[in-house]
C-alpha cells in the first residue's frame, strides 16, 4: 500500500501498521454486522420462553380442572359409602 523509503522508514512503518489495523478493524466490524447467528439464538430463546409460558398456563388450567373432577369423585364416593 505504502512504499518504504530509506529516509522515513520508521514513520512509514507506523503509518502502514495504523492503516492495516484500521482495515482489520473495519473487516471485523463488517463481519460482525453481517453475522446473524446471535440473532438466531435470541429468536430461539424467545420462542422457547413463549412456549414455556403457554405450557405453564395449560398445566395450571388443567390442574384446576383436575382438582374439580377429583373433588367431585371424592364427594360421590363419600355419598355412596354413607
Amino acid at each position: 500500500m505504502f512504499e518504504r523509503t530509506k529516509k522515513r522508514s520508521g514513520e512509514l512503518e507506523a503509518v502502514n501498521s495504523v492503516v492495516l489495523g484500521a482495515n482489520t478493524m473495519k473487516s471485523l466490524m463488517n463481519r460482525f454486522a453481517k453475522d446473524e447467528s446471535g440473532a438466531t439464538a435470541i429468536e430461539y430463546g424467545l420462542i422457547a420462553g413463549l412456549l414455556s409460558i403457554v405450557i405453564i398456563a395449560a398445566v395450571a388450567l388443567a390442574g384446576t380442572s383436575l382438582t374439580a373432577v377429583f373433588s367431585n369423585i371424592a364427594g360421590k364416593l363419600d355419598e355412596s359409602i354413607k
